[in-house]
């Protein structure tokens, strides 16, 4: 799963649940899985840098 890391910043990976599968949003169609790492680019400047765009 690859995703921003301004959207997974300061979480761990218990905060985080990864959705396959799912079209429509206010459904609960799809798979859910656990997250057991997160990996954020070593350059990667925080939201409050200024430097991303929110999610």
């Amino acid at each position: 799963m690859l995703t921003a890391a301004h959207c997974v910043d300061g979480d761990s990976p218990s905060d985080v649940t990864a959705v396959t599968g799912r079209t429509d949003l206010t459904t609960s169609e799809g798979t859910e899985t656990s997250v057991s790492d997160i990996w954020v680019h070593p350059d990667y400047s925080s939201v409050t840098a200024g430097a991303t765009w929110p999610c």
